[in-house]
């Protein structure tokens, strides 16, 4: 090889014009995706807001009797297994999963209708 193929090798002396668009063209596209992902941080997560109010029910469950009591009979009238409420655990994995499997499982008894009023 010769001093100037090593050269272009190493990129002493070559220089290509393009490189520099492609570049700013490349920190432009970061720039706008930068953007596009303010603005979805900016919208409200429903489903993070869903797994927040079936981790308060199962909660509110376990801790008051009465309620589970209530919960039993809604589960009776609308001839679904009663389930225990299960709460998810930041530690154990697949928790979450477990406590929205619950969640739908005991959807069709229509607890919340019978203990939020209008």
């Amino acid at each position: 090889m010769n001093l100037f193929t090593d050269s272009l090798i190493n990129n002493d002396i070559y220089d290509n014009p393009n490189d520099q668009d492609s570049e700013y063209e490349e920190e432009s596209e970061f720039q706008e995706s930068e953007s596009e992902t303010e603005e979805v941080i900016e919208e409200p997560n429903y489903n993070n807001f869903l797994v927040v109010t079936i981790r308060q029910l199962a909660r509110k469950l376990q801790k008051s009797e009465q309620l589970l009591v209530k919960f039993r009979t809604c589960c009776e009238t609308a001839n679904i297994d009663y389930l225990m409420p299960v709460v998810d655990i930041r530690t154990r994995w697949n928790s979450t999963l477990q406590m929205l499997s619950w969640a739908l499982a005991c959807k069709s008894a229509k607890f919340c209708a019978t203990i939020i009023p209008n």
